[in-house]
């Protein structure tokens, strides 16, 4: 069944809270944060995604929204078309036991990295990320941002030459501040204009 604009936006807000927090929203919040007057709309909307197959509402349970079959399964489908690789998380796990078992397990995307020419890696060389558990060898995920926020790993080009991977701050005198994660290595402190940011890093792939 085709969702109205109206419902996707439900649906659409339902699943971003629902990824982001970990539970899912109350229909006052939800209200909210569409600009809805009435939470008997909401309930309204919720009850047809319900009868959709796009939500499940557990009975006599606050905060019991939880996504549909129907919606599982479109959402697969555009992942495929969008040449999203997924692979199973089967449980969550340290090195004295078992913490979690997830079951059934659940599909975690991984980005095709064919498919996104936003998305490149670089090897790290050297020790001096290994607080962030950064390691020699490890490819680091970089996604191409103009702008980032101050604290993240980026890469930078100084001077049009040089590149490096750092952590970004910007100072309240609009210098730029670069640090690595091992604090025994000065800053590096520099104006603006010398410094142009290629990409963050957004994950870590290691090979064993």
């Amino acid at each position: 069944m085709v969702l109205t604009k109206q419902q996707k936006k439900v649906m659409d807000y339902i699943a971003g809270f629902l990824r982001d927090r970990g539970y899912s929203p109350s229909f006052q919040e939800i209200a909210t944060g569409l600009g809805l007057r009435s939470v008997a709309t909401v309930h309204k909307h919720v009850g047809t995604l319900e009868r959709k197959g796009y939500l499940r509402r557990g009975r006599h349970r606050s905060r019991s929204l939880e996504l549909g079959q129907k919606y599982l399964q479109d959402e697969k489908k555009a992942r495929k078309e969008l040449g999203v690789l997924e692979l199973p998380l089967l449980g969550r796990i340290k090195s004295s036991r078992l913490i979690e078992r997830v079951d059934p397990p659940v599909s975690i995307p991984l980005i095709d990295l064919t498919r996104n020419g936003g998305i490149f890696l670089f090897q790290v060389q050297g020790d001096t990320f290994m607080q962030d558990n950064i390691l020699a060898g490890d490819y680091l995920l970089i996604e191409r941002a103009p702008m980032v926020a101050d604290g993240e790993i980026v890469i930078v080009l100084i001077d049009g030459a040089e590149c490096i991977l750092k952590r970004y701050y910007k100072q309240p005198d609009g210098r730029i501040r670069l640090a690595s994660a091992d604090v025994s290595i000065d800053p590096m402190i520099l104006p603006a204009d010398r410094v142009a940011i290629q990409g963050r890093a957004i994950g870590v792939l290691r090979l064993y």
